[in-house]
């Protein structure tokens, strides 16, 4: 999957490449943001969303649920992913997911 463009385009690949550069291959998308001089509203929800769709599609084994059974959870596909001191700040973790590193 990773070498068809038509997955994995362009956006897809450096998005997963943005993080797996990461300590840990983990970060929240305003480190990612920062750390690739990235301002404004983040790009990453909307290219993940696109991919987890694409690889759903290939496979053609499974289905994405969110936890409200209405929507759709895609960044858990390339990514793992948790609340970083959510009391606090709110911030999401994205991790690649080591079969994808």
């Amino acid at each position: 999957m990773l070498q068809d463009n038509h997955i994995f385009n362009v956006s897809s690949l450096n998005m997963v490449i943005d993080w797996y550069n990461q300590p840990f291959h983990q970060a929240t998308s305003k480190e990612v943001m920062i750390a690739n001089s990235i301002t404004g509203r983040t790009p990453y929800n909307g290219i993940v969303i696109g991919l987890g769709k694409r690889i759903i599609k290939y496979l053609n084994r499974f289905e994405v649920i969110g936890t409200d059974k209405k929507s759709r959870t895609y960044f858990i596909i390339p990514f793992e992913g948790w609340y970083f001191n959510y009391k606090q700040s709110n911030d999401f973790v994205w991790k690649v997911r080591d079969e994808l590193i």
